[in-house]
């Protein structure tokens, strides 16, 4: 808060080969409702991601505090089966990363170039459905946590001599 800054706690769940699975469901749960406290009270942490989307740790972080932003994990084909009783605090996190590497992003040519952006636009239409369904039909939020795609938006270049513009920006 200092800095200006605001910080969403995101929880990773590790594992400890020597605890039963019970005790590390308890451990676990008990972990997410302490760290929800600690958010709930730190002005600059405006929200939590759990470790996973087992609803047993969604009521952990409830258990600490209703209002607290919680952040849910996902990938694209879990949206349409998310099952949460609605909260308007409680948001799925995606991660929708489409290119993997140079490759994916420039080719040898323009007309290249075009069709990647062609393809990546259009895919990222396609993403588009579920996430409007989970909004719409389910009451449930998605909150994009990572998917910033240079295939798509490589605007930042737009002043350079060289930029070429295919209808990107």
């Amino acid at each position: 808060s200092k800095a200006g800054l605001n910080a969403i706690l995101t929880l990773v769940e590790t594992k400890n080969a020597d605890e039963q699975i019970t005790t590390m469901t308890e451990s676990i749960n008990d972990r997410i409702t302490a760290a929800a406290k600690f958010a709930n009270d730190a002005p600059a942490i405006i929200a939590i991601q759990v470790p996973s989307p087992l609803p047993s740790l969604v009521s952990a972080a409830r258990a600490a505090s209703t209002t607290l932003p919680v952040l849910v994990p996902v990938n694209k084909g879990e949206l349409a089966s998310m099952g949460f009783p609605p909260d308007r605090f409680l948001f799925a996190a995606l991660d929708v990363g489409a290119s993997t590497s140079v490759a994916d992003v420039a080719s040898s040519d323009s007309e290249g170039d075009r069709m990647k952006m062609f393809y990546h636009e259009n895919i990222v239409c396609i993403d588009r459905s579920p996430i409007e369904y989970l909004d719409c039909y389910r009451d449930m939020p998605v909150y994009v946590t990572s998917g910033f795609d240079l295939a798509v938006d490589n605007c930042i270049n737009k002043d350079d001599e060289d930029f070429e513009d295919y209808g990107q920006c």
